[in-house]
């Protein structure tokens, strides 16, 4: 069984996340904090909804405020099980904390993958794997520990050095998702490597429509979600049941629709 869980400490934020699921008919179980106490809060919760969860179910965590979803749980885990690993961490464009780099790169020289696409970074707003692989992730450090780490990247940084401690590490089986399948992380990303069909997101680079797409590194996300979830104001509208949307006599075919690469994603075209 798939758990998909979330966490974040204000609920309106979360809206466009649980519309997005339940437009897929997916359950999503979001965890309210009442009071937020910074990063160790993502990884502290989380250990404790994980230890509480039958031990053959897999585990699947995403960001609240800036995520959207555009599947079922079948795709999910059809897409989980293409990795053939116990955990998958998404991944992302840019190297953060930048400290980490000559560490990733003695990884994948260790590795020797036969293709490294370029999200090769660890990202923290995603993860999906079987609970005893996230149990370990979670008990590899104490909380003191944790808090020392987090200091530099966040949360963020915890998951890297996990993960560049033990990707070599056979017996682990961890692997980032690098072919965006299940995570698409837009930090960087430039839109011209992105097209919209079918109601869909697809990475044209890597050939992949991915489940989540996730909002990451600008400050803005909140509006931009907004511009892209509402199609009633922006033709880049993920949701559409059809690839044409007709509003006061007109028809815009978005088969195709590749809007130029802009750092805050403002709104490029707009409907009447």
């Amino acid at each position: 069984m798939l758990h998909i869980i979330t966490l974040g400490s204000n609920e309106d934020e979360m809206k466009y996340l649980k519309e997005s699921a339940q437009r897929n008919g997916v359950t999503i179980q979001f965890i309210l904090c009442e009071k937020w106490n910074g990063y160790i809060d993502k990884i502290t919760t989380m250990k404790e909804i994980v230890e509480s969860i039958p031990d053959d179910d897999i585990v699947c965590f995403i960001d609240a405020y800036d995520v959207l979803l555009f599947t079922n749980v079948d795709e999910i885990l059809s897409k989980f099980y293409s990795y053939d690993c116990d955990l998958l961490l998404s991944s992302e464009l840019n190297c953060y904390p930048d400290e980490n780099m000559p560490r990733y790169n003695e990884v994948y020289d260790t590795l020797a993958m036969e293709k490294i696409t370029n999200f090769k970074y660890v990202n923290s707003g995603g993860y999906i794997g079987y609970k005893r692989a996230l149990c370990e992730l979670f008990k590899w450090k104490t909380v003191e520990e944790i808090i020392d780490i987090i200091q530099l990247g966040g949360d963020q940084n915890y998951f890297t050095e996990y993960y560049l401690e033990f990707a070599c590490v056979p017996e682990k089986n961890i692997k980032i998702d690098m072919f965006q399948r299940i995570f698409q992380s837009v930090y960087k990303l430039y839109f011209e490597d992105i097209e919209f069909k079918n109601g869909r997101v697809v990475n044209t680079v890597l050939n992949e429509t991915p489940c989540f797409v996730h909002f990451n590194g600008y400050g803005g996300y909140y509006y931009q979600i907004y511009d892209v979830y509402n199609y009633g104001r922006d033709i880049r509208t993920f949701y559409l049941e059809h690839t044409e949307l007709s509003k006061n006599g007109m028809t815009y075919n978005l088969d195709g629709f590749r809007p130029p690469y802009s750092y805050h994603y403002p709104n490029i075209m707009q409907l009447p």
